[in-house]
């Protein structure tokens, strides 16, 4: 009897589930075969290393990330609170419709500057969402929008994990409405 066949494609998407369950280093390549219903060495046929596969899920998701999310901020007709709203609009979509989104926060919460490649790649990520929320944020001195927006990225992340205590709360339309306060009162979110 053989083994099936598999794409690398349905690899990659049945290594990602395992990842978010059971995070990077819970995660062995013998659990990537069991989910495949492949041996061991025919996943090794597809990816050089569990490392290279996770490098590799975490570049595309910040791909996604670029194209489908960040970009909706760099919309020169639309004002900062506009900008602000659509972007977490859109980020309240992505984090109800696709699962893909807690593997990104799964990384985050276990990786360490240790772990190398892929620690970069999921820092880079963490840095291009402050970029992107600095880039609709009032115009400050660059430290102090920096600060803002290293906040706002540690709420939106808190908020994430709170949203799963509490399905139903809509933490990150919340979330836009705290922001929306830059605009409104600057005094309330000033501080450090």
């Amino acid at each position: 009897m053989s083994k099936p066949k598999i794409s690398r494609e349905i690899l990659s998407k049945k290594a990602a589930d395992i990842f978010r369950t059971k995070g990077y280093r819970g995660t062995s390549v013998q659990d990537i075969a069991d989910a495949c219903q492949l041996s061991k060495a025919s996943v090794y046929h597809h990816i050089s290393s569990k490392e290279t596969l996770a490098l590799d899920l975490v570049r595309e998701l910040r791909l996604h990330y670029r194209n489908q999310i960040f970009s909706v901020v760099f919309n020169s007709q639309l004002s900062g609170p506009q900008r602000m709203e659509r972007f977490f609009l859109t980020l309240a979509k992505y984090y109800q419709e696709d699962a893909e989104s807690c593997l990104l926060k799964k990384f985050l919460g276990e990786l360490n500057p240790q772990d190398g490649a892929l620690w970069d790649e999921v820092k880079n990520y963490a840095e291009e969402f402050v970029e992107t929320i600095m880039n609709f944020l009032p115009e400050k001195k660059i430290d102090e929008r920096r600060g803002q927006a290293i906040r706002i990225f540690s709420l939106i992340q808190g908020y994430l994990l709170l949203n799963k205590i509490w399905p139903g709360a809509k933490t990150i339309e919340a979330l836009n409405r705290f922001c929306q306060d830059l605009y409104n009162k600057p005094e309330m979110v000033a501080g450090g």
